[in-house]
């Protein structure tokens, strides 16, 4: 009897070293792409014709990294060629259009001591799409920039901290039409 008892637990532990760790593996493949897909599903889809402030802060995005687009909320050839390319260049399908793919690579987390156009698309959403009227749109993320930052955060429920980082994008990008 003992020897079946201690067969039937070196077999269960042999069984169980080699099963769990492939369930666990398993649970977790399956896991990340559902939660990938739940994030990815409240960004929204940009593309040819579409104009506005989405639009611009995607073209300053586009200029953050590189391109040399007219910052006008049109989203035209130019916009749609800046967008192909990127695409390309961050190894997502180049379909020209700004969506649950390309917004998580295109958008720059930037804080307080931050500059360049990744900035600028924060002051100017925050600016003519928020209601934050005095904040002007340099590009050099100072104290009023944080200021408004902050109490975009708070309204939308995110953490206080002045950083624009996914969260905030996806709140600027999503919360307004």
């Amino acid at each position: 009897m003992q020897s079946v008892r201690r067969a039937v637990m070196i077999a269960a532990a042999t069984l169980g070293m080699s099963v769990v760790p492939a369930v666990l593996t398993t649970a977790q493949a399956t896991a990340a792409p559902a939660a990938k897909a739940a994030k990815a599903a409240n960004w929204p889809v940009v593309s040819k014709g579409a104009k506005g402030g989405r639009v611009r802060a995607i073209q300053y995005l586009l200029d953050a990294h590189g391109a040399k687009l007219k910052v006008d909320g049109v989203f035209g050839t130019a916009t749609e060629n800046a967008v192909k390319a990127f695409q390309k260049k961050v190894k997502v399908t180049a379909d020209g259009k700004v969506g649950p793919q390309t917004w998580p690579k295109l958008i720059i987390t930037v804080k307080k001591g931050s500059s360049g156009k990744a900035v600028s698309a924060v002051q100017w959403q925050l600016r003519n799409e928020y209601g934050f009227s005095k904040l002007v749109v340099d590009g050099k993320f100072g104290r009023a920039t944080q200021t408004a930052v902050k109490s975009f955060q708070k309204k939308y429920k995110l953490a206080q901290d002045g950083i624009v980082g996914q969260k905030t994008w996806m709140a600027l990008e999503v919360k307004h039409s």
